[in-house]
């Protein structure tokens, strides 16, 4: 696994190219039958009218920990405490809340960037609303092309409608959460956030696509075929307590 391409346009954003040598593909083998399973998918060009905006639906896609419902002792307010699941994959839907302009990324890092805003949604429902959680950090937030799915929770199976399976248009990169409160626990309404593909990401990431040679032995980029995955996948952690009794589920 090599990364490249890191920081963005600015040189300051929470976002990186990363390679994966799968081997030689032009045989019959693992490496063929793995490329052959890749579906490709596509990063949203602002250009063609592809970006996310306001009241927006997406499916964020993770590999990170889940969520046990919860609710805050004294207000009643539902939520999620995080569990221990990295490595599953899992999806959510949610509904673009707000975007930042470009400044100061709200925890530790350095980064500048505009960010894409939403909220956590508790507890889920059947449009499978939730949360992000640690390990989540680089995961896609995918428009277009809605399909649905039949999920099964306590017992009863539930078909989600708007599972979007196509176009990333941002990457995900972390959250708030209660301050003070071992494990992780994130309540109905807290923000969560990720790096927007603006035009000027959009533009940055493409001129790398350029230099990926042609998959023979065979250098491809994570989630496809194409120049796809914009951030590297971190753990989110509880970091600081903050003045308004959140903290920042972040990775230092």
């Amino acid at each position: 696994f090599v990364t490249n391409g890191i920081g963005g346009p600015t040189g300051k954003e929470d976002v990186r190219i990363g390679y994966v040598n799968i081997g030689n593909i032009s045989a019959p083998g693992a490496a063929q039958t793995l490329y052959n399973n890749i579906v490709p998918l596509q990063v949203a060009n602002p250009s063609k009218g592809r970006s996310l905006k306001v009241n927006d639906i997406f499916t964020q896609y993770g590999y990170g920990d889940t969520g046990s419902a919860y609710t805050q002792p004294g207000t009643g307010t539902a939520g999620y405490q995080d569990v221990n699941s990295s490595f599953v994959k899992r999806f959510q839907n949610n509904t673009v809340a707000s975007f930042s302009a470009s400044g100061p990324s709200p925890y530790a890092g350095g980064y500048v960037e505009p960010l894409v805003n939403w909220n956590t949604v508790a507890p889920a429902n059947n449009l499978g609303q939730g949360t992000s959680f640690g390990g989540d950090s680089g995961g896609p937030y995918l428009t277009s092309f809605p399909t649905s799915m039949n999920i099964t929770r306590n017992g009863s199976t539930l078909n989600i409608p708007n599972e979007l399976t196509d176009y990333i248009g941002a990457i995900h990169v972390g959250g708030s959460s209660v301050a003070g409160i071992t494990p992780t626990t994130k309540l109905n309404g807290q923000q969560n956030w990720g790096v927007p593909i603006d035009q000027a990401l959009y533009n940055w990431q493409a001129a790398y696509c350029a230099e990926v040679p042609e998959p023979t032995s065979a250098a491809l980029l994570l989630l496809g075929a194409g120049c796809l995955m914009l951030s590297r996948r971190r753990s989110e952690a509880l970091a600081r307590p903050a003045a308004d009794a959140t903290a920042i589920d972040q990775a230092a």
